[in-house]
């Protein structure tokens, strides 16, 4: 009825024009106003995918499950040349550059001519989170985060694993990185600087299994198999799903170009 290709939706953006792009398991749609277009190349090696980022050039991208990126373009879709991915791991955009996991590690590609500018290996087995924040690329493997400058330089801390704590989900608040453990009844929030200095953690007051955490209007969202519960900057309860009317399973929100 709504006229979406699919029920199911992975991922959804606003783009500086003002359309919507979701990612459903028919692969990426654009949505006018009135009705939705569906991208589509023979390229793809499956349709299902997330992690849509529009870049300064007004390219919509996306990657499947499979791990490979595709973009659009004179609207057509197109397939990023890439060397065969790893495990999924949302990539990154950071100034000029695409970060892209394979095999091996990290490749950086060259954002306006998309070709391969470096390869940085990493032996980084089971990655489970990204996230682009303050001009780097960061990702989580077997507890262990990682950081790519936009000067390609690689650090990392083991902090998480050599104290034997637990991270899939990564977030931000815009001043530094957070991190939690979706697959657990106890729920803490730990925080790292963007330098990948830990500075501290936050026990929140809920025994729901989570699916997904942001940060949205200076708030966090918390998106669990119980519905979606909203705290603010302090982490002070402020409401759930029911109070904002919702009835489905939610795991992201946007605020649009009308503040709504």
């Amino acid at each position: 009825q709504s006229g979406l290709p699919n029920i199911t939706v992975y991922d959804f953006i606003q783009d500086s024009k003002g359309f919507i792009w979701v990612s459903t398991n028919m692969g990426l749609s654009r949505y006018d106003g009135f009705e939705f277009l569906t991208y589509n190349t023979p390229d793809q090696t499956s349709l299902a995918g997330s992690a849509i980022i529009e870049d300064k050039y007004g390219r919509i991208w996306y990657e499947n499950f499979d791990g490979y990126l595709y973009y659009t373009k004179n609207e057509q879709l197109f397939a990023l040349k890439q060397n065969r991915p790893g495990e999924f791991l949302p990539f990154g955009i950071v100034d000029d550059y695409i970060f892209v996991s394979q095999q091996k590690g990290i490749d950086v590609y060259d954002l306006k001519t998309l070709k391969l500018i470096k390869t940085i290996l990493i032996d980084a087995k089971n990655p489970v989170a990204s996230r682009v924040f303050k001009e780097a690329y960061y990702f989580l493997a077997e507890n262990i985060l990682y950081r790519i400058d936009k000067k390609l330089e690689l650090k990392k801390t083991t902090f998480f694993q050599d104290n034997g704590l637990n991270a899939n989900m990564m977030c931000d608040n815009g001043q530094q990185l957070f991190m939690i453990y979706k697959n657990s009844d106890q729920h803490r929030i730990h925080f790292v600087n963007h330098d990948l200095k830990y500075d501290r953690a936050v026990d929140l007051p809920t025994s729901a299994s989570l699916m997904a955490i942001q940060f949205l209007d200076n708030k966090y969202w918390l998106y669990s198999n119980q519905g979606s519960f909203i705290y603010d900057a302090q982490f002070n309860f402020i409401n759930s799903h029911k109070d904002l009317g919702l009835d489905v399973s939610v795991n992201k929100c946007i605020i649009d170009k009308n503040g709504n």
